[in-house]
This record gives C-alpha cells, structure tokens and sequence, in this order.
C-alpha cells in the first residue's frame, strides 16, 4: 500500500534538510513517471513525485491493451532495435513480476486475402523467435474449434507466446517499488511554474499557499499533458511536435478463451481478442484526435468497428447491446505522416541542452518498455546528479507483492 501525502504541510514535512527538496522532481505518475521514479531511487538519488490526480495511472496507463508483448507488426516497419528491446524487457518483467505478467498463447488465424500471407508472417515469428530466444511460430489445427472460430473461414492458426498484465495494477506496483526505495509521492499536486537556472530548477505548486520547491532536475512525464507543462517553463521551451490517437477497447462477457488473438481487420489493421477477468477485451481502434483532447469517449463507429471485427472470426455474433463495458485512451505520437498505425513507436527525449539538463520531456514511450525508458531518462540526467550508493538494479530487483 502506498502512503499518500496531500496537502503542502505534508509536503513541507518531507522536505529534506539539504539546499534541495529533491534530488529529481517527477511530474506524473503513469506508469514511466512511476519507472523513473523507481530507477532514480535505485540509483540512490531523492525522488519526489508530484500527480495531479488523486491516485496514480488515472490515464493511458490505466487503458491500454495490457500487453506486455514485443511489438510483432513493428516488424513491418523493421524496427528490429523497438522489438528486441521490449522483448528483452518482457523476460525482465516475466522474471520480476510473475505475479503482475502472464505468458499467454497468441493465435493468428489464417483468412483468404490477408495483407499478411502466411509466409510472411512465418518468417516474422522467426524473426521474433530469434530476437527473444523463444519458440518459432507454428500451425495449430485445433486452435478454430477450442474457442469457437468460424471455420468456415478460417483452416487454421499460427502460435507465437506474449504476455499480458494488469496496466493499472503494474504502474501502482512500479510506484510502490520507488516508494520502499524512499521516493515521495504527492497526489491533488501540480506545478504553477518551473524555471530552470544554470545549476538546479525551481517549482512552484499550484493552490492558494505558495510554496516553492528546488531540485537538480525536473522529469516532465505527464503524458498527454507534457505541453501544458512546458508552458510553464521559463526560460521559453519550445512545444513538443505531438499527435494525439485515442484508441478504444470494449468487453464483451463471452465464455473464457483460451488464448490471445491477432486479428487483421477490415482496414488491415491488427486488432486483439483477450481474455479478461473471465470475459473477452478486444482492442484497439487508433483514431486522431485533436491535441486539446483531455477526456476521450469511445465512438459508436469504434465500437462497431471491434464488434465487426470479433464477427468475422468468431461464431458467436455479438451486438451492440452485448458490450459490458468499453474504454478510450490517448497515446502520444510524434507528429507524422501516414495512419497512426503505420508510424514509428520511438520514445523522445526533449532536453532543454544537451550538456547537464535541467529538464527533460518524455514524447511517447511503451508499457512494455517502461524500464528501459526510464534507463534511457536517467543516463541523460547522470551528468547533473550526486554520486551515490545505488540500492539496487532493476533489471534483477523483484516487484514487491501489493496487499491491495
């Protein structure tokens, strides 16, 4: 369980003896907010942690697709370097958190007219086989009558291993891990205005008390909300170049399925069918919105959509009226050319200078990857931390086992 601290008082209580505050301020507790949180204090540098909700992975992190997977159709952007990366961060979190990361069987059923012919994705499953060391992709001809495909359409299916998670449950994890290791966590708290001075950064909260809190570095992690912090800044930063895709889930409450699966849809792209909770999630859409979009809603065409799309495979028709429940997210994409689900997945770190930051923003990012983002944040901020006596590695460091 976590220990939340509110109110500026609390705060003030905290604050160490020390010309700073933090060491490291981190804005947002999301699930890279919660990674470089825990990474940083791993490190042994002070952390303090400042969510403007009243509790963490209120937003993406708590509506994503809950795969822990190695990205297969960033194959087809040859993203070898993306999906090695999170393949090797999925045996991480397998080995550390098994009780927060399963391995699943993923199908791939086998239409007429695919964009992708078998033996394209063949070769794929080989690829990905070969990145992360794991079983080659192979036909099974029972997999359309176990969970009650449409063989009609279907002859058979491919199988490769990924993994799922509970995305809320593993942010407020991560967070807890930094947490134990000394880290503070503020929720109901945001920043009025951070300026950023040649040797630390100053940050004053938000609310009718002033306080103003000093630290070496600021992490900017909040998501969709990384614009409106940067105009907070002073000297001037330069906005991030951002697109914003709302990607919708549904769920629908059909009998238990024995696996994951990878479904081509209409418009070619991939679309999932998971088990969840003892039902069946399917997602996800990716439609642009409009970078002012705080709050999105799922459409009635994207829920059409995922309903069309579970149709075709499956024998059960399900309707409108069978969807149990259904979520939007945001992601952040750098700004691109072309369908979100064509562009490149890379994460982007915008400094204010190359040579010992102040600040730095974080532009798009992966669940999967969490861990090696964060690395990747805390290399950029080595230069401008105190050396210290690092508590752990989180390569190998276990994720504690939360009563609630």
């Amino acid at each position: 369980m976590t220990t939340r601290a509110n109110s500026a008082v609390d705060m003030e209580a905290t604050a160490t003896a020390n010309a700073f505050d933090a060491d490291l301020i981190v804005i947002g507790a999301g699930i890279h907010g919660a990674a470089v949180a825990r990474e940083a204090a791993a490190r042994g540098w002070s952390v303090m942690v400042l969510e403007q909700h009243e509790q963490p992975a209120r937003e993406t992190s708590s509506r994503s697709s809950k795969l822990i997977h190695g990205g297969l159709r960033y194959l087809e952007n040859a993203d070898i370097a993306l999906v090695h990366e999170c393949l090797r961060e999925q045996a991480i979190l397998l080995r550390t958190a098994p009780h927060l990361v399963k391995s699943q069987r993923f199908f791939i059923p086998m239409v007429p007219h695919m964009k992708r012919p078998r033996w394209q994705l063949q070769i794929g499953l080989w690829l990905y086989w070969l990145l992360g060391g794991r079983r080659p992709g192979q036909s099974d001809s029972n997999a359309h009558i176990i969970d009650g495909l449409n063989n009609e359409l279907i002859s058979q299916c491919l199988v490769y291993r990924d993994a799922q998670t509970d995305d809320a449950a593993l942010t407020r994890t991560v967070l807890a891990s930094a947490e134990m290791m000394g880290a503070r966590v503020h929720y109901s708290t945001s920043p009025a205005h951070i300026e950023l001075h040649q040797h630390h950064v100053e940050l004053r909260l938000q609310g009718a008390q002033t306080q103003t809190l000093r630290a070496r570095a600021i992490a900017n992690l909040s998501g969709i909300w990384i614009n409106d912090v940067l105009a907070k800044v002073s000297p001037e930063q330069p906005a991030a170049k951002i697109d914003l895709v709302k990607g919708t889930h549904i769920v629908l409450p059909d009998a238990p399925i024995q696996g994951c699966y990878y479904l081509e849809a209409e418009d070619q792209r991939a679309v999932f069918v998971m088990p969840w909770r003892g039902m069946r999630l399917i997602g996800t859409t990716e439609i642009p919105c409009p970078v002012n979009t705080r709050q999105p809603e799922p459409s009635e065409p994207e829920i059409d959509y995922l309903l069309r799309t579970h149709n075709r495979y499956f024998k059960t028709t399900a309707k409108r009226s069978d969807v149990k429940d259904s979520w939007a997210g945001l992601r952040v994409l750098p700004q691109g050319e072309g369908e979100a689900f064509s562009r490149p997945r890379e994460s982007i770190y915008l400094l204010n200078r190359q040579r010992q930051p102040r600040l730095i923003s974080l532009l798009g990012g992966k669940l999967t990857s969490h861990r090696a983002t964060a690395v990747s944040i805390c290399q950029h901020l080595q230069a401008v931390m105190p050396k210290a006596l690092w508590q752990a590695d989180t390569r190998y460091q276990a994720l504690p086992l939360l009563s609630c």
